[in-house]
């Protein structure tokens, strides 16, 4: 089963996400801040990084920085998921 983790500090959406992609068939795990989420990238392979943009901490830019520099890690693909609508930040999102 296909393992996914989601980081998004709001609950609400997190189980939003987590419902829709257990229903696909998806292994879930959640962390609401990008040093958990490093964390827990730890416990085992990802499949897929789902991540907000906006963050408490670190954000969502400097964790796909943090997978992509990390030679374990830069090949786990991510999906932002944000509200961003500002071009310059979706600009960033890609770049990171």
């Amino acid at each position: 089963m296909p393992r996914v983790l989601i980081v998004e500090d709001s609950p609400t959406q997190a189980q939003r996400f987590a419902l829709i992609l257990e229903d696909a068939g998806f292994a879930i795990e959640i962390a609401p801040d990008a040093e958990q989420a490093w964390l827990q990238l730890d416990s085992g392979p990802f499949d897929l990084v789902l991540s907000d943009l906006h963050l408490p901490g670190d954000s969502g830019f400097d964790l796909c920085r943090r997978l992509k520099a990390d030679p374990r890690r830069r090949r786990i693909p991510i999906v932002v998921c944000t509200s961003e609508a500002d071009p310059l930040n979706v600009l960033r999102g890609l770049q990171s």
